[in-house]
């Protein structure tokens, strides 16, 4: 039961604890007769007309991260219908992409997560990949972290040393053509040359 004083005026305004909030009739079959808001909360009322008495009672709902033993998030106890902000877990050999509703991945937690009963979220991730960028002709090399599913995207070095960018390429002598694109390994690229003058 909530702390303090309640206060019922008949007209959809209810105070609990000195906190003012708006309180409305409970679906048929519920097991309580009115439900509110006040504060930052959520309450069940149980009103008795014939006795002047209220129940109140501030449901909380256990939430419970699956986390693949990737991360160590404890299971919370949290009020029934308030939004929840959930957290963002890390991993030194993964990344974290989104909470969803089911194991399967299929229906993502919404953005203003408000949950109404018990309620697993399961942690979807990709696992951690680079890029590594051997630009040659002066440039020190790049390594760049990614997710596997991502899309690469190496920065195209500007004009340096008397010579411009040529291209990407797959292999040290430059004979096969690397397009960027979704990288799914660990991928290491070189940067081609050509001596141009400059504009």
């Amino acid at each position: 039961a909530a702390d303090g004083e309640i206060i019922v005026n008949g007209v959809k305004t209810i105070t609990i604890g000195g906190v003012e909030g708006e309180y409305s009739k409970a679906e048929e079959g519920a097991s309580y007769t009115h439900f509110a808001y006040v504060g930052d909360s959520y309450y069940e009322v149980t009103l008795s007309v014939a006795d002047y008495t209220a129940v109140v009672v501030k449901p909380m709902v256990t939430v419970t991260y699956e986390t693949y033993g990737k991360a160590d998030i404890e299971a919370v106890s949290v009020n029934k219908n308030i939004a929840h902000g959930l957290p963002v877990p890390e991993n030194d050999g993964y990344v974290f992409r989104a909470w969803y509703l089911d194991a399967e991945f299929v229906e993502a937690v919404p953005a203003e997560f408000i949950p109404a009963e018990n309620t697993t979220v399961y942690a979807k991730w990709a696992e951690k990949i680079t890029l590594t960028v051997v630009y040659g002709n002066g440039i020190e090399n790049a390594v760049l972290n990614y997710a596997q599913g991502d899309t690469a995207e190496p920065v195209v070095p500007p004009y340096t040393n008397g010579q411009a960018f040529a291209g990407w390429y797959a292999d040290a002598e430059c004979t096969v053509e690397y397009l960027p694109g979704v990288i799914n390994e660990t991928t290491v690229i070189y940067c081609a040359w050509v001596a141009k003058e400059p504009y």
